[in-house]
């Protein structure tokens, strides 16, 4: 027991972050790169005004096709949305308005591992390097679950996503101040943890 207790403390304090949700369902995200690999780049590498892609994808779907998608995006930083794209082949209409995001596709789109649902071009405003939080989340209201994302398949059917580095409010993207390789520090301390399992 003491040995599995162990081998978990060390998974969660060496495992990566984003791999950690690397196998889950229906997992909307938003990135730096096409291949949903970036989800923070660091603001020292960006001058000021310049314009960053932003993606919107959807990894690991349980659906073949997807005829539709809504979701809510703040931004919390000098930054702005200066333009947006949906994927070649595949025009859909926006319904939402002020950072939501309520799209129906004109055609289905087939569904691979990775999937990219929206291209965002975003205009960084900072002259001070300042970090910009990209937060994903529900449309409201939302018309499966007030907490999640939704995708509409197979006409009516419905299902929620679940949200790259969580939900409630963090970041799901970050053009950061400081390293994204770096982990912040745990408050918690050995016997701490140690009191947990006794």
């Amino acid at each position: 027991m003491r040995k599995l207790i162990i081998s978990l403390v060390f998974i969660a304090l060496f495992g990566g972050f984003g791999q950690a949700f690397a196998q889950e369902d229906n997992l909307l995200g938003l990135y730096f790169d096409p291949f949903g690999d970036m989800d923070c780049i660091e603001a020292a590498s960006l001058a000021p005004f310049t314009s960053v892609d932003l993606y919107v994808i959807l990894k690991n779907p349980t659906f073949e096709e997807l005829w539709g998608f809504e979701f809510a995006m703040d931004i919390e930083g000098p930054a702005l949305v200066t333009g947006w794209d949906y994927p070649n082949g595949f025009p859909g209409f926006n319904f939402g308005e002020g950072g939501e995001y309520i799209v129906g596709l004109s055609n289905h789109m087939p569904m691979e591992e990775i999937n990219i649902l929206v291209t965002f071009n975003i205009f960084y405003m900072s002259t001070a390097s300042e970090e910009i939080c990209f937060i994903l989340g529900p449309t409201e209201p939302s018309s499966l679950d007030p907490l999640y994302p939704t995708f509409a398949y197979s006409g009516s059917d419905l299902v929620s996503a679940s949200v790259n580095n969580g939900i409630d409010g963090a970041c799901t993207a970050l053009i950061s101040e400081t390293s994204c390789n770096v982990v912040p520090t745990d408050t918690q301390t050995w016997d701490s943890l140690k009191s947990l399992y006794r």
